[in-house]
């Protein structure tokens, strides 16, 4: 359990580290939709490191669910950095969830994306953030 507990909090201080690079900032977005697009960006980066995560959370759900409490406890965290984001939140929910769903598509191989589509979808986001507001 201290090696999964060890291998979730790696990850939750290099995603972290990586989504603070990606939005530039500590706090405050520089500009509207920053934390959102780093969310995006990271999450994307993050599923080429997807077979040294997927142990370690396997592991915590198989073994002992409550290993993964630091990593429920900081994506609250990240959630309320792009619930204030300057965009709607409900376009920053979206694109979050988006971005996680492939995360899992591709970490249990269930017919992820081709890499062109993936691509597109990646595109449909940063635009989707961009517009800041749902126009459906």
């Amino acid at each position: 359990e201290m090696l999964i507990a060890g291998m979730i909090e790696h990850y939750i201080q290099r995603f972290t580290q990586d989504l603070h690079a990606a939005a530039k900032g500590d706090h405050q977005p520089a500009q509207p939709g920053d934390w959102t697009r780093a969310y995006l960006d990271t999450t994307f980066a993050d599923n080429q490191r997807l077979p040294r995560m997927s142990s370690g959370l396997l592991a915590a759900i198989a073994t002992n669910p409550a290993l993964l409490k630091p990593l429920q406890d900081v994506f609250a965290k990240w959630i309320t950095l792009l619930e204030a984001d300057g965009i709607d939140p409900l376009v920053a929910h979206i694109v979050r969830l988006v971005a996680d769903g492939l995360w899992l598509v591709e970490l249990f191989d269930l017919a992820p994306p081709s890499g062109e589509m993936k691509e597109r979808i990646s595109q449909a986001l940063k635009r989707l953030v961009e517009s800041g507001q749902l126009t459906v």
